[in-house]
């Protein structure tokens, strides 16, 4: 959608997909139930 975008800015498939299987496998004793996913160089 941005096509002069540097690739270090957005999120790849592989880190999303591994950051949803360790959501998928936490820990009952200590859960989350929403997780913001955002690339490194985005301010807040």
């Amino acid at each position: 959608m941005v096509p002069d975008r540097s690739a270090h800015t957005l999120l790849s498939p592989e880190a999303i997909a591994d950051t949803y299987w360790q959501l998928y496998q936490q820990n009952n004793t200590a859960w989350t139930l929403e997780i913001d996913l955002r690339p490194a160089v985005e301010e807040f």
